[in-house]
């Protein structure tokens, strides 16, 4: 479960960045 948390956070911040190049 914690091993998780870093993918879902980098997950977040490509998405958030895909947004923002948008």
């Amino acid at each position: 479960m914690a091993g998780q948390a870093p993918v879902v956070k980098n997950a977040k911040k490509a998405i958030s960045n895909f947004k923002l190049r948008e």
